[in-house]
């Protein structure tokens, strides 16, 4: 089976211009949307690109030529690429402070530790084969090749570039990642090692062919079909499930993971068209699991074998034919979310996205909110029509008729990588019958020694917090364990006189418009 990216000269062809895009909406994420960058500094086949030390570098098929980019959208000269016979660099990663790259077809290696400002050459793969993959973990590159003779079929590993050693496989690779503290390649085979110097087969799962590209992310590997529709999902490289289909016709060329910081990230696939077997355009692809793929914007060109991620966005590369554009898609990051907590009559609880809530007429609610961003919060605000509650700050006052629906809001301005979460937290305050409380609440019922007083209203305290006058009356040991006793203006109290019980109930009546429950207050007291 030939190497995907071998596959290009005769799979593409270049059949008119640049399409445009449309520009993606505020909530746009990797994936959803497709630009071409600025112009390149000259005309070229970039094939491999990668990114680390800030920078995004890519380098040419055809020529000596590499350039770099801090965003993936504005690019810029870089180094003169070492020069070999028949060099064509197929692969390209960054790790430990060094881009290393591999070729096809030759032995060539190269290094950059400058962002690609400057190349040196690398120390000599241990065969001519066809380098189709490198990947960075654990201390150390490891590359693997395919379309090799099965007396030289290895795959190779080093810490720095500058020397490597081989590692004997047993089929042709064409992809390779690391995660989870092991390398995964795939191809003929499925395969996994700790360290790169020794390799351990899988079973494929059914319904799978041959392994093209894989990735790792969300904590799991997911490889592609490399002529197939399917993929498939692994966290240790051992234990293979088949994942989820792109459809029929589609053939996937590069895939890669992109996540904004504290963000549940994406795989990303690219389906060129013109690809032999293909049926469909040039498409992209994404999912969180690698088992259930969404297809993503359109793509202003053809595709590509090659992609990369950083500086939250994704960048391919051209196909076969030179152009000075590369495409980029910005990973925008999640939506924040948002948890408040209410205090609602001394009783805090927390208030779930959509949920509603009754609350007593003439209630002061305290709201407590957080964002996962960390960024600030707005709201409460009211956005229901005819405003039936009043928001300052974190306290809403609610004192509107009873069954009247307060639609409140909650924002979060996003940052660090997170969306705004404008209008999507909502909750619904229902308003019911207010509380009439005492102004004055009585001491609470139990054991009291006589020759005591409990106060039940004050001259300045007095009636209920709604205005209303409160009847006390002593319905049990009236004159015998207690008697009530009035003061100055209209203060109240019962004095405890006797060994007995003494029960006393206050009462007020509801409001005229019927926004406030009666009042019954109710105290029992045994006089020791």
């Amino acid at each position: 089976m030939k190497r995907l990216t071998a596959l290009v000269a005769s799979l593409f062809m270049l059949t008119g211009g640049l399409a445009l895009v449309v520009a993606p909406s505020a909530s746009a994420d990797g994936g959803d949307a497709w630009f071409q960058s600025n112009a390149t500094p000259t005309w070229e086949t970039w094939v491999p690109i990668a990114y680390g030390d800030g920078k995004f570098v890519s380098l040419s098929s055809g020529s000596n030529a590499t350039t770099f980019s801090p965003d993936g959208k504005n690019w810029y000269t870089g180094g003169t690429a070492t020069t070999v016979d028949l060099r064509e660099p197929a692969a390209l990663a960054y790790g430990g402070g060094r881009f290393v790259s591999v070729a096809v077809n030759s032995t060539a290696t190269m290094w950059s530790d400058d962002a690609g400002a400057s190349w040196n050459p690398g120390g000599a793969a241990p065969a001519p084969s066809d380098w189709s993959a490198i990947t960075y973990g654990n201390g150390r590159f490891v590359a693997v090749a395919g379309d090799a003779n099965a007396d030289t079929r290895v795959t190779m590993w080093s810490v720095d570039g500058t020397a490597w050693s081989p590692a004997p496989v047993a089929s042709d690779l064409y992809g390779v990642a690391y995660g989870n503290g092991v390398f995964v390649a795939v191809g003929d085979s499925l395969v996994s090692s700790a360290d790169g110097t020794q390799w351990q087969t899988a079973t494929k799962p059914a319904g799978f062919n041959a392994g093209g590209t894989v990735a790792f992310g969300n904590g799991r590997f997911v490889a592609t079909d490399a002529f197939g529709k399917n993929t498939i999902w692994s966290t240790d490289g051992k234990t293979w499930q088949l994942g989820g289909s792109f459809g029929p016709g589609v053939t996937i060329g590069a895939l890669t993971f992109g996540a904004a910081s504290n963000a549940y990230g994406r795989f990303v696939a690219i389906s060129p068209s013109e690809l032999e077997g293909s049926v469909n355009d040039s498409s992209s692809w994404w999912s969180t699991d690698g088992v259930s793929w969404t297809q993503g914007g359109a793509l202003p060109n053809f595709g590509s074998f090659s992609m990369a991620f950083g500086e939250s966005v994704l960048v391919y590369t051209s196909p076969l034919d030179p152009v000075n554009q590369m495409t980029y898609s910005e990973v925008t990051g999640l939506q924040d979310v948002i948890s408040v907590s209410a205090t609602v009559d001394g009783t805090r609880t927390n208030w779930v996205n959509g949920g509603s809530y009754e609350v007593p007429f003439g209630s002061t609610i305290n709201f407590v909110a957080t964002s996962t961003s960390g960024g600030a919060i707005t709201g409460p605000y009211v956005y229901s029509s005819g405003a039936a509650c009043v928001a300052s700050g974190l306290t809403l006052t609610v004192n509107v008729s009873i069954g009247q629906i307060c639609k409140l809001g909650v924002d979060a301005v996003g940052g660090n990588d997170f969306l705004p979460s404008y209008q999507q937290v909502k909750y619904y305050v229902v308003v019911t019958a207010g509380h009439q409380q005492p102004r004055v609440m009585p001491r609470a019922s139990g054991q009291i020694r006589s020759g005591q007083v409990v106060h039940l209203e004050t001259a300045s305290q007095n009636g209920t917090n709604l205005g209303q006058p409160i009847m006390w009356k002593i319905t049990r040991g009236n004159g015998k364990a207690c008697s009530l006793e009035k003061g100055r203006g209209k203060a109240v109290g019962v004095r405890l006189q006797n060994r007995g019980t003494c029960t006393v109930v206050g009462t007020a009546p509801a409001d005229s418009s019927g926004n406030w429950d009666p009042l019954k207050v109710k105290r029992t007291y045994k006089v020791t």
